[in-house]
């Protein structure tokens, strides 16, 4: 532009042909398609970020902020993470029914709502089909005018294999120091 500011243009330039069909001049169209292009990036933008945010290995949510909870959102890896096919399977569970120690979402809320924040708290789970898994949860409270959490933005990474490699190897050291073997150099 005159003033310097760079723009998407549309060119379409055409030749001008004389009568006996040789080229005399071009005809040249030029269209601002600057707000187009503009959208199409942040199309773009957001299926890239949409792309990265389901395919990351841990489960990132929002919940409510009540007592009993429910997911409002939350990404393919949570769903993997607690065995839901879909989100709404997974939105129709509260979020208290989850937790295998009673009282444990109750817990959960008393920490954010003293802190704002928990990191890393080590929190286990019953999946879809009953089983339990141990997850690490960061988690991020926002506030609602009267003091409550009116929402939590969070992740969940699954840590079970880890928790069973821990067991397996505390078993094996135990075994170990039963049989008095020697360590091998």
């Amino acid at each position: 532009r005159k003033d310097g500011k760079l723009i998407d243009v549309s060119l379409t330039v055409s030749p001008i042909y004389s009568k006996v069909r040789t080229i005399m001049g071009a005809s040249t169209i030029i269209r601002d398609i600057t707000a187009r292009k503009s959208e199409e990036r942040l199309r773009r933008a957001e299926r890239q970020y949409r792309e990265l945010v389901d395919n990351i290995n841990v489960g990132v949510y929002r919940s409510t902020g009540d007592p009993e909870g429910r997911f409002v959102w939350g990404n393919t890896s949570l769903l993997r993470i607690l065995g839901y096919d879909t989100l709404d399977d997974l939105q129709d569970i509260p979020v208290s029914d989850m937790f295998m120690h009673a009282g444990g979402r109750a817990d959960l809320l008393a920490e954010l709502m003293q802190h704002g924040f928990v990191k890393n708290r080590e929190i286990i789970l019953k999946k879809a089909d009953g089983s339990l898994i141990h997850v690490l949860v960061t988690a991020l409270a926002t506030f609602a005018p009267d003091g409550s959490i009116s929402h939590i933005n969070g992740i969940v990474e699954d840590i079970t294999s880890q928790r069973a490699l821990e067991q397996k190897v505390a078993r094996l050291s135990d075994f170990h120091d039963e049989v008095h073997l020697p360590i091998p150099p």
